[in-house]
């Protein structure tokens, strides 16, 4: 196992040991770190007092294959602790999301839930959001070679349809496309730069999640910091 699969599964751990005594619904993310954090769940007595909301399918099939009870938001009355990842995090914890393709029903979970934690291996920390990676924009199909001229004005960046291995259009789980902008500087106001982006029609949701976040662990070779706002 690589250091940061083991940062991975150390992160899951201590998310495991941060679940409320009084927690009674919990939500999943998604991506690689989620998923770590899942296979910690099935291997724990306290998964079986709980019930688990994933944001993906793909953490949902996760989430079947270790037997959890799952349920949809509709039908649960509040989340009291969501585990979720991210691929950067910046020092006031906006966080960079939709790198799996989740972004929208991601921040639709992080909303709605009492406690927002993100576990994260000791490379996603960086000063300034998108230093490493391009901006996960979620759009409607419907004109999207206008929507994606219209991100490039905002940002002054080259926008990629995301594709898949297989060279086809990703669709997400909301049956969307996926744009990936690619920035010349980081994102120096994380908020402005959302609000701008989502008042471009046929955006559906954007990759910054701005003051969501309340905690964050920071797994770093044997030890896991916590980073409050």
């Amino acid at each position: 196992m690589s250091q940061i699969e083991e940062e991975k599964v150390l992160a899951a751990k201590f998310a495991l040991e941060r679940i409320p005594s009084d927690a009674r619904v919990v939500g999943l993310g998604s991506g690689s770190t989620v998923a770590a954090f899942v296979r910690e769940l099935a291997k724990s007595d306290i998964a079986r007092r709980l019930t688990f909301v994933p944001a993906s399918s793909q953490i949902e099939e996760e989430a079947l294959a270790a037997g959890l009870r799952l349920s949809d938001l509709d039908h649960v009355e509040a989340v009291d602790f969501t585990v979720d990842g991210a691929d950067e995090v910046d020092p006031e914890l906006n966080l960079l999301k939709g790198g799996g393709g989740a972004l929208t029903r991601e921040k639709i979970l992080a909303v709605h839930s009492d406690l927002y934690v993100i576990i994260a291996d000791h490379t996603k920390p960086v000063e300034a959001l998108c230093s490493r990676h391009p901006l996960p924009v979620e759009v409607v199909k419907f004109g999207r070679s206008h929507t994606a001229e219209l991100l490039a004005e905002a940002l002054d960046g080259e926008v990629a349809l995301r594709k898949t291995r297989f060279g086809i259009p990703f669709i997400t789980d909301n049956g969307n496309y996926i744009l990936d902008v690619k920035l010349k500087e980081p994102i120096s106001d994380p908020e402005a730069t959302l609000n701008q982006l989502k008042s471009i029609p046929g955006v559906v949701e954007v990759g910054l999640f701005v003051g969501l976040a309340d905690e964050v662990y920071v797994a770093e070779g044997r030890e896991v910091r916590v980073l409050t706002p």
